[in-house]
């Protein structure tokens, strides 16, 4: 069992991919912040949001909101749910054994 985050405790986890390796912020409230950060890491940005419907429900407009709070011009690209949703190409990719 894991402890809830309290607010202001972010976990940061490193993924270690060589030249691609990039981090991932876990905890409550973190969105919030996310323009800041991303404007700390690439100032003059441009962003785009890819989601499907349902998270885009609960999601994208603060995401949106913190983005532009940084002034992050921002596009989005809202998908269908599912398998759907994903190109055949990938899906055959990921299809293989």
């Amino acid at each position: 069992m894991t402890a809830p985050l309290r607010p202001g405790d972010p976990v940061i986890v490193r993924v270690a991919l060589g030249d691609r390796a990039y981090d991932i912020v876990i905890g409550r409230g973190v969105l919030a912040s996310l323009g800041e950060r991303i404007a700390a890491l690439r100032p003059g940005v441009r962003t785009a949001i890819v989601t499907d419907r349902t998270v885009a429900k609960h999601w994208l407009e603060p995401t949106e909101a913190s983005l532009a709070a940084a002034g992050i011009p921002t596009s989005r690209v809202v998908v269908e749910e599912g398998e759907i949703s994903r190109p055949m190409r990938a899906w055959k990719r990921s299809a293989r054994p």
